[in-house]
């Protein structure tokens, strides 16, 4: 009778493959789950977004002026929809767009855990029409569009 003591090199192999499918089956849910928590988060700040710049329509109405204030102390106006626009003679550019948020959100974009900006912020002009587009890093295909025209949030 053999009294080895151990596992032998099959129980040993059969566990390493059990193993194996287990991760096999397991991370492709896992990175579900991450794309789907990501498209999540980028959906609440498009619904945020177009919260706050309600929030502006009626500070807007209340204030019963066309101008309102970013935090950084810069005046813009407001479109006769109540949409946020820069003041005659600034530049439509990234530097607006990133105000529009700060303003609408009472806050500045959100960061990673690093402190990083979790969007990139672009300014982007197709003819006539003003397009801020917000670009989350961790899946550039995830973004929020904010039409300067007609006040439109949109996320992809």
């Amino acid at each position: 009778m053999n009294n080895s003591k151990g596992f032998s090199l099959l129980e040993l192999v059969t566990v390493i493959a059990v193993i194996g499918i287990l991760m096999g089956v397991a991370t492709p849910m896992f990175t579900d789950i991450q794309i789907e928590a990501r498209k999540a988060v980028v959906r609440q700040n498009a619904q945020a977004l177009e919260a706050g710049l309600d929030m502006i329509k009626y500070k807007q109405i209340a204030a019963n002026t066309d101008t309102l204030g970013f935090p950084d102390g810069e005046v813009f106006t407001v479109n006769e929809m109540g949409i946020p626009h820069y003041t005659d003679g600034a530049v439509f550019d990234e530097a607006m767009c990133l105000n529009i948020w700060n303003t609408a959100l009472e806050r500045s974009p959100p960061t990673g855990i690093t402190g990083v900006l979790t969007y990139n912020v672009e300014a982007v002009t197709v003819g006539e029409l003003e397009l801020c587009k917000y670009v989350f890093q961790e899946e550039p295909t995830l973004f929020v569009v904010l039409n300067l025209d007609n006040g439109v949030v949109s996320h992809y």
